[in-house]
């Protein structure tokens, strides 16, 4: 019979008689808008502040669990917005993404 091992900071090991696994815990979903203090407290970590390439509005680069960077725009209430939800040529940062898959 399989064990599931804590084995602390969102580590399990998964102990069986024949073989040894590790699995990671699922990163913490939260609800948007949020604030500073809610996106640190689900892991998130503010990485750097600079203009957007396309826009120029100012964004906050969050580090989310999973190692992947967030831009959020800062609101005047003090909630973070995704800054593809409010950029008006957001269209343009995902053609290029998708081009460059195609030359993979």
């Amino acid at each position: 019979m399989c064990e599931v091992v804590d084995l602390g900071g969102g580590n399990f090991a998964i102990v069986c008689g024949a073989h040894k696994s590790e699995a990671k815990a699922k990163p913490k979903t939260i609800a948007w808008p949020a604030t500073c203090l809610e996106l640190e407290a689900a892991g998130y970590r503010l990485m750097h502040v600079r203009a957007c390439k396309l826009c120029y509005a100012p964004i906050e680069f969050w580090e989310t669990p999973a190692h992947k960077f967030l831009p959020c725009d800062r609101g005047r209430d003090g909630k973070r917005t995704p800054h593809w939800s409010t950029c008006p040529r957001a269209n343009e940062f995902r053609k290029k993404a998708e081009q460059a898959d195609l030359f993979k």
